[in-house]
């Protein structure tokens, strides 16, 4: 699932035309790092109870992540992020763009649907996300 909302949120980005901020890309990490972590929590069942441990709090920093840019977009405070296309560039390249980035961005939704963000879907998933590895520890306690 992690997965699919990065694909989704790359998808978006590029058919909407959408220029993500440095929160937003932040936003991205831990469901990138979370989707591997799941997959290896599948094969490795001794490590299981701890890679499920490191996938919940994975969802609880993209939780925190998506509340603090809703707080920007809502404008409670401020933060010193801006935009930056990374369209077409390499990888160094683009490290490159979001260290230069200048402030601004954050705090402009550029795109709702249903009257949410894609910074509180974000939120909404990373709940979903952890509330369904919190259940998968709770089912591996029970066995």
């Amino acid at each position: 699932m992690a997965g699919g909302i990065l694909a989704g949120a790359v998808a978006l980005e590029l058919i909407a035309d959408l220029d993500p901020c440095r929160l937003c890309l932040w936003q991205r990490v831990p469901y990138g790092l979370y989707a591997p972590v799941m997959l290896a929590a599948g094969a490795l069942v001794a490590y299981r109870r701890l890679l499920l441990l490191v996938g919940a709090g994975l969802m609880v920093i993209s939780f925190g992540l998506a509340g603090y840019h809703m707080g920007v977009e809502f404008g409670w405070w401020a933060s010193n992020c801006g935009g930056t296309s990374l369209a077409g560039l390499t990888a160094s390249q683009a490290a490159d763009a979001l260290l230069a980035t200048t402030p601004g961005g954050c705090d402009i939704v550029t795109w709702r649907l249903w009257g949410l963000s894609l910074t509180q879907y974000n939120g909404i998933m990373s709940l979903a996300l952890l509330g369904g590895t919190i259940g998968v520890l709770r089912w591996q306690d029970v066995r």
